[in-house]
């Protein structure tokens, strides 16, 4: 029972939440925008903070399911689907808005919409994701869509050689983390942490990456001594992974993005990785390397796309989706991994990864690829993270034949 106390606190805690969220634009992603509004809003508490996030990515994560009810209604269900603990501030969100049951908050997302369409029959999940014709075959739409209602996991990848004294120093913080049964050294959180704040991470004995990304590694299989080209690297996630797998590699990266080589430096620094160099290229346009990296023993390509397997930890952008993106993104694939393809030696691969569940992104590239432009599949899978609280990504390697 809320108190008459507390109501009128929650109730413009909730309209303060309403105009923070109407000067996003979605323009940038929205943890980016969230940082410069508490900037901007200092006087915010960190419960205020948290809370404002919470009920931002759940309002986000039904898309535009239930847009004809209130503000306060989309986000007292978009609450009740994502939440799995009873807060406050939920408890007020449910009790104000919503004849929902609080005490079902626990429920499994499945069970939770069950309940949401006895008391709103228009509820939908194709409103929240339309796109079910775009998706693979090999991706399961009823619970790819309710992953959105889940908070994904922060994962880390452990060295192994420092695996221990990763493990006592989370120990020592009190961290409660699980070590994943399947993807060795793979380590996941449900809370956020501050990691980045720990000895073992300022040494590089780890990495924040997800789990789907350290899965790829099953893709690339290099030899000591290779040089690959991560070409569009980002800011080093991937070319990290590749490091991890084989000694004394040359890695070659670039991006279209200077800003992301800040970054990659200091994470290949901590790593102390010193065997690579770097350059700035937009690689959807013929490129010519003047012969000194024509010689690459392997080349990953990590594909700009429409980012829909990471949609669970970025919901904001289901709002906004334009599926026209998915042709493009289709084209401007093909176009660079055409232009990239003359610099890898015959016998060799390119790892093709994307973190797109659209099969015009993936299946439909790899088929182009391997018709028109001399390769071979050997191995294609998604890593569907759906099921583990993970970004759900694709991945192919090829070889070149000609």
């Amino acid at each position: 029972m809320q108190s008459t106390e507390t109501k009128p606190r929650d109730l413009r805690r909730l309209s303060t939440i309403e105009e923070g969220l109407s000067g996003y634009d979605f323009s940038q992603p929205f943890q980016h925008y969230a940082k410069q509004h508490f900037r901007q809003y200092p006087q915010m508490g960190s419960t205020d903070r948290r809370v404002f996030k919470a009920v931002a990515y759940s309002l986000y994560s039904i898309g535009k399911a239930l847009q004809n009810e209130s503000f306060g209604v989309r986000c007292s269900v978009g609450s009740f689907l994502r939440e799995t603990e009873l807060c406050a501030f939920t408890e007020f969100l449910l009790g104000e808005f919503t004849p929902l049951p609080a005490e079902s908050i626990s429920l499994h997302p499945k069970e939770k919409i069950k309940i949401i369409q006895q008391f709103f029959p228009s509820f939908s999940l194709e409103d929240v994701f339309p796109w079910r014709k775009n998706l693979s075959k090999e991706i399961d739409a009823d619970d790819f869509i309710l992953s959105f209602f889940t908070k994904p996991f922060i994962w880390i990848r452990v060295q192994e050689k420092f695996r221990e004294k990763v493990l006592t120093e989370l120990q020592q913080h009190d961290f409660i983390y699980m070590e994943d049964k399947v993807v060795k050294n793979a380590i996941s959180f449900e809370k956020n942490y501050d990691l980045i704040k720990l000895k073992s991470f300022e040494s590089g004995y780890f990495e924040i990456q997800d789990r789907s990304s350290q899965e790829c590694s099953t893709l690339m299989h290099p030899a000591d001594g290779e040089s690959w080209w991560d070409c569009c690297c980002g800011s080093g996630g991937k070319s990290l992974l590749l490091n991890s797998l084989a000694n004394n590699l040359n890695i070659f990266a670039t991006d279209i993005r200077n800003s992301m080589f800040e970054q990659l430096k200091v994470r290949f620094n901590r790593n102390k990785i010193r065997n690579y160099s770097i350059a700035v290229w937009d690689l959807e346009k013929p490129i010519d390397m003047e012969g000194k990296k024509k010689d690459s023993d392997g080349i990953l390509l990590d594909a700009p796309c429409t980012g829909s397997g990471t949609w669970t930890a970025s919901p904001e952008i289901i709002q906004t989706f334009d599926p026209a993106l998915i042709q493009i993104n289709h084209q401007k694939q093909i176009a660079i991994a055409q232009n990239v393809l003359p610099y890898l030696k015959v016998g060799k691969p390119l790892i093709y990864i994307t973190c797109s569940v659209f099969k015009e992104e993936n299946e439909k590239v790899v088929e182009v690829l391997c018709k028109k432009h001399g390769l071979e599949l050997e191995s294609s899978k998604y890593f569907k993270g759906y099921s583990n609280r993970a970004a759900t990504l694709f991945g192919a390697r090829m070889v070149k034949k000609s």
